[in-house]
């Protein structure tokens, strides 16, 4: 029998948007526009459906122009000089209103509108003590982890905390230290970054 996914209300959303931009020659990221819209539209266009409320990590937890009457709730990297999207998370963990924290950065215009239900539900499935979740996709048979696309229980912001403190940066491997289920999307295209300039089109 198949288990229901996590309640929608149990559910905040995160989405990094704390990056230096320093592909993009330092320009912000998030205002950047990619098929009419800036690149943090597309991120809450797809994520909001998903979860309870969303929050926006930024490196000093400032508003971005043009979205300051969104009902969005920014917060500050924990760490301070774009120290990468590990210290994004553990600020969004920390002020999480609820159990539950999906995460999707900000140059993902494409996500899944369904990603986080898909999370919870192989979570809630397959190991639910684990408290963590995150996207796997397979292109021509090679499977590769999508770090920034998880779904965390709140309660890991003390060991992520610390895992920061003893240097770590490296949201994958943290990830799988904790045993994070992962879960298999078949189409990378739906994951795609903008990391330059060029990424954004026309």
């Amino acid at each position: 029998m198949n288990t229901p996914p996590l309640a929608r209300h149990d559910i905040t959303g995160l989405i990094l948007a704390g990056g230096a931009g320093r592909r993009m020659g330092g320009l912000c990221k998030a205002l950047q526009h990619h098929a009419g819209q800036a690149l943090l539209a597309h991120a809450l266009d797809r994520l909001r459906p998903q979860v309870q409320t969303v929050m926006v990590s930024t490196a000093e937890g400032n508003t971005l122009a043009g979205f300051e009457n969104q009902g969005l709730r920014w917060v500050a990297d924990s760490v301070g000089g774009h120290q990468g999207p590990l210290v994004g998370l553990l600020a969004g963990l920390q002020h999480c209103p609820t159990p539950w924290m999906a995460s999707v950065p900000c140059d993902a215009p494409c996500a899944p509108r369904d990603w986080v239900e898909r999370l919870s539900a192989a979570l809630e499935r397959q190991a639910p003590e684990t408290g963590a979740a995150v996207v796997c996709t397979r292109d021509q048979g090679v499977v590769q982890m999508e770090p920034l696309f998880s779904l965390l229980h709140r309660r890991w912001a003390p060991t992520l905390a610390e895992a920061i403190t003893q240097g770590e940066r490296a949201p994958h491997r943290w990830l799988k230290a904790m045993g994070a289920v992962a879960v298999l999307f078949d189409d990378p295209d739906a994951f795609f970054n903008v990391n330059t300039l060029h990424d954004l089109g026309s």
